[in-house]
């Protein structure tokens, strides 16, 4: 049995308020300070150590080899980032 919807009720594609907040946050002068406040994660704690600076980067990925290492850090129950934060670390030696 189908349920009837009414199309009356549905809000996609319909004019939707700016919260003017929002907008003066997102002014292009402000873009920097907004980002800043978003990600003020300049330091980060893991398992009780103690603090230490990070880095944001980007990396571009294949998708097939993306897919695959989505997979298998899923597989180990870690995060893209813990999973390549465990290579490198592995990789250089470092604890």
């Amino acid at each position: 049995m189908q349920k009837k919807i009414d199309a009356s009720k549905l809000t996609l594609g319909t004019k939707k308020e700016i919260n003017k907040e929002l907008q003066k946050q997102c002014d292009k002068n402000n873009i920097e300070t907004v980002v800043k406040r978003i990600h003020d994660n300049s330091t980060h704690l893991s398992d009780d150590t103690l603090k230490e600076p990070t880095k944001r980067t980007t990396l571009d990925i294949p998708k097939p080899l993306h897919k695959r290492i989505s997979r298998h850090a899923l597989d180990r129950d870690l995060t893209l980032k813990d999973y390549f934060l465990e290579l490198a670390k592995k990789d250089l030696g470092v604890e």
